[in-house]
């Protein structure tokens, strides 16, 4: 006698009467065919015929336990397609605060140049006007 993992209390107690009711079928046979010297060891019981209403059952029970089976596949796709959609948005909203903060430096750092540009700029042209007024005053002094 076996026993499968995760069956229930009901599916085990089934076996264990199933295997009470081969082994007094065996006890059966060997009482009437012994007296022939012939010893019965085992008792295999196939072609099983149920009455249509306990068929129906079963097969309900088994059509049931798949559509949930099914169902739960399906939520659990659904659930992880939601997550994925989720981490896709969450992925790109994040490149485009990125790109923007990216942008806004870059606009600062070029703001930041223009101004050392124009203060160079203010700085040559006041050396240039000095220079001129210095080469103004040497030019009349020689004169």
């Amino acid at each position: 006698q076996t026993e499968i993992m995760g069956q229930s209390d009901v599916d085990k107690e089934t076996q264990k009467q199933g295997g009470n009711v081969t082994e007094a079928m065996k006890l059966s046979l060997n009482q009437q065919f012994n007296k022939y010297g012939v010893e019965i060891t085992d008792v295999a019981i196939t072609n099983v015929r149920l009455p249509a209403p306990i068929a129906m059952q079963m097969q309900e029970k088994t059509t049931y336990a798949s559509v949930i089976a099914e169902q739960k596949v399906k939520q659990k796709n659904e659930l992880q397609l939601l997550s994925f959609r989720e981490e896709k948005e969450t992925a790109l909203q994040k490149k485009k605060e990125e790109h923007l903060a990216e942008e806004a430096n870059g606009i600062k750092v070029a703001a930041e140049r223009r101004h050392e540009l124009k203060t160079i700029e203010a700085e040559t042209d006041k050396l240039l006007k000095e220079m001129k007024e210095n080469e103004r005053a040497a030019v009349l002094e020689i004169e």
